[in-house]
């Protein structure tokens, strides 16, 4: 594994999701299942869904809280697997609901 560094990526890396799967055990259905997006750099999005449709478990794979068991997520083209997951989390900044945002420039 790598250490990502200040400079390794744009400021904002492209993420792209291809083809992600992901459960929390293997007697129930994955919650994604074949999940795929692309992030471009500098562009907002919202993933909407109803409760238990995935979308902090797509952010938790994304924050490499979580590493899928099928697909690859990669941040201009650098696999996360090759990143340890410290210097990923330096690199983004990762806001979960009901998380307090400091009134301060970041």
């Amino acid at each position: 594994r790598i250490r990502a560094t200040p400079h390794m990526f744009k400021t904002p890396p492209r993420i792209t999701v291809d083809n992600v799967t992901f459960g929390y055990d293997t007697t129930r259905p994955p919650v994604l299942r074949g999940c795929s997006l692309v992030v471009e750099p500098g562009e907002k999005i919202a993933v909407v869904g109803t409760n238990g449709s995935g979308k902090t478990t797509l952010a938790n794979v994304i924050a490499k809280m979580y590493l899928s068991k099928e697909g690859h997520v990669l941040a201009d083209g650098v696999s996360l697997a090759t990143i340890t997951q410290k210097s990923w989390l330096n690199q983004l900044l990762y806001v979960t609901w009901g998380t307090e945002v400091p009134d301060f420039p970041i």
